[in-house]
């Protein structure tokens, strides 16, 4: 291993570069916004979490975005996939109860989900830290969770793309000829090469510290 110092390639100096732009939407979560209620939806199933649920646990996100719940059994549902595990526990098929109750049905096939004529109250705007795949995220760490649950390296993308480190104003060590984001990956690296981040640290002290988790 190389015994040259690191080089800390510092953030950019303030106003070097745009790192905020306005963005309507309607819900922020996971560092992430949202313009359409119905992508929330898909986003939180994607990651198999149940609607309904969710939203008895968060009632200001029902009332945020306007939303209309079915009531039945005790519950409260807004989609088609909450009440029908509901119903299958009870023993009858969703067709049938839709069949008998088509108003509701109506509502749970999409009108409660409201994308259109939202009240001025309910758009909001936020700047943004960073646009990247046509989702507008509030820090580095919601494009980090984005970017992780789709099976993408941080630190390796970070080093691909180095303008989106600079829109969020991060601190790389360069070392041995690698960039480095994390601290996770320069341990990594450390690992693979007979070294430790704790013996690292001793010999050049503060860097690691610049570093992301």
């Amino acid at each position: 291993m190389s015994s040259s110092a690191p080089t800390l390639i510092p953030a950019p100096a303030p106003g070097t570069v745009v790192l905020l732009e306005p963005q309507a939407y309607v819900i922020e979560w996971d560092d992430r916004l949202f313009r359409d209620v119905g992508d929330f939806r898909s986003y939180l199933i994607d990651l198999g979490i149940d609607w309904s649920a969710f939203l008895d646990r968060h009632p200001a996100v029902v009332e945020n975005a306007g939303l209309i719940a079915v009531e039945w059994d005790g519950g409260q549902f807004y989609d088609q996939a909450s009440l029908t595990r509901r119903l299958r526990v009870l023993g009858v098929s969703y067709q049938r109860w839709a069949g008998n109750h088509p108003r509701a049905a109506a509502i749970l096939s999409g009108e409660g989900v409201q994308t259109t004529q939202r009240t001025a109250a309910r758009v909001r705007e936020k700047r943004v830290a960073i646009m990247w795949g046509g989702i507008g995220f509030t820090s580095a760490n919601g494009l980090r969770i984005h970017l992780v649950r789709s099976g993408t390296d941080w630190n390796a993308f970070l080093v691909g793309h180095p303008v989106a480190a600079q829109r969020l104003g991060l601190t790389s060590v360069a070392w041995n000829g690698r960039r480095f984001y994390t601290r996770t990956a320069l341990s990594q690296w450390l690992a693979a090469h007979r070294s430790t981040l704790a013996k690292w640290e001793s010999a050049h002290p503060g860097f690691a510290e610049e570093l992301l988790a």
